[in-house]
């Protein structure tokens, strides 16, 4: 009977596993995304994208200077995400501009022979206010890769390299291509240029863009435009004169290049919300662990009921890793996999402790309800150490 409801206490736990891992089962959520009530932008919900109708095939200026500006409203301040972003499917992250709580960053790739060479960073703190517009400007040419914050030079890196072959490929607005990683808030323009501004334009930009006038900012020279006017629809016009592409929106949320089971040293980087989510992935797995050793303890021995206990979470784990690629809203990668065996494992070595110790059954409630529910582990085989 204690065998029982040992058994029915592991499988609620992968019940648990499971609705943590996959909820909400939906490989097709709705894309958050609304025309503003004013007619004068659109809006992204918690989960919401817009996509480029094509490529962009060619760079826009033959000398390689560019300018990206960016007229938005953020709706959140402590998360991290991804604003605007070209991506080529030989090179996902080829350049994006992202948020990082109110911190504003922009980021390129650089490949050479299909492996990252180099990865640029820009970095600059307390841009974003919730509620509050924002004009970011992004010029690059001869003085360099600038970054200017409501007409005003807020950074310069000689050290950037950006060019206009990076704005190329598939456009993506307000999420990540390769995972969920969507921006929430308010767009309402995005202007793409050939040429490098120089302040003075930079600031007078920033005064039209200000102004909301179509008409002033149609004529500030931009190659490629969209301005979010059209008020109702699934298609945002390029007004600039280039043509390259138009944008849609998506009826259901996607991932435009979605990871399958990303390697864990390409993702891990040191950071509070990493120490977080490390913790969280292994400590999910230690009941899981811990259950598991117990049913299979009295059958196997010590060693054979450890590796079992820790392949059978692996397998869970990979389950739900393999099945999180299907979702947009989940992200798929062997870090998690890892964290999570790890967890498994720390959780039937834990019983190892239980049975030889029985500290367990010393807690006030815990070791109580213990009591009633585990069945007696047999002594024979008890001084096989695992390995």
């Amino acid at each position: 009977m204690k065998t029982r409801a040992l058994a029915v206490l592991c499988l609620l736990v992968v019940i648990g596993l499971l609705g943590a891992g996959l909820w909400p089962f939906n490989p097709h959520p709705r894309n958050e995304v609304s025309w503003a009530p004013d007619g004068q932008g659109l809006r992204f919900g918690d989960y919401g994208t817009i996509l480029g109708s094509g490529m962009v095939t060619r760079p826009i200026s033959s000398d390689g200077s560019c300018t990206v500006e960016i007229w938005l409203t953020p709706g959140l301040t402590d998360d991290s995400n991804v604003i605007l972003a070209f991506s080529i499917r030989d090179n996902a992250l080829q350049f994006r501009i992202g948020q990082e709580g109110s911190a504003l960053y922009v980021a390129r790739e650089v490949l050479r022979n299909g492996s990252v060479v180099e990865s640029p960073y820009i970095h600059i703190d307390r841009v974003f206010q919730q509620g509050e517009a924002v004009l970011v400007t992004l010029t690059a040419g001869a003085r360099g890769t600038e970054v200017y914050l409501n007409g005003s030079l807020a950074r310069t890196r000689h050290d950037f390299s950006l060019s206009a072959g990076d704005l190329t490929g598939n456009i993506v607005v307000a999420n990540s291509p390769v995972g969920n990683n969507s921006w929430s808030g308010l767009l309402r323009g995005i202007a793409l240029y050939g040429s490098e501004l120089s302040a003075k334009e930079v600031l007078e930009h920033y005064r039209d863009w200000s102004t909301g006038d179509g008409d002033i900012l149609m004529n500030l020279g931009s190659d490629t435009l969209y301005l979010f006017r059209e008020g109702a629809g699934k298609v945002v016009h390029n007004l600039g004169p280039s043509k390259l592409t138009d944008l849609y929106i998506p009826d259901h949320y996607l991932i435009l290049y979605p990871y399958f089971l990303y390697p864990f040293w390409k993702k891990f980087h040191l950071s509070l919300s990493s120490v977080q989510d490390i913790s969280n992935n292994v400590v999910a797995f230690v009941p899981l662990g811990f259950l598991l050793n117990a049913l299979l303890f009295r059958r196997q021995s010590r060693r054979r009921s450890f590796w079992t206990s820790v392949l059978l979470g692996a397998l869970l784990s990979l389950t739900i890793e393999v099945l999180q690629y299907f979702l947009p809203m989940r992200d798929s990668d062997t870090m998690d996999l890892l964290l999570n065996t790890l967890g498994t494992a720390v959780g039937a070595w834990l019983y190892i402790l239980e049975a030889d110790h029985h500290w367990l059954a010393q807690l006030p409630i815990v070791g109580r309800i213990w009591n009633a529910v585990a069945p007696y582990a047999p002594s024979s085989d008890r001084s096989e150490v695992v390995s």
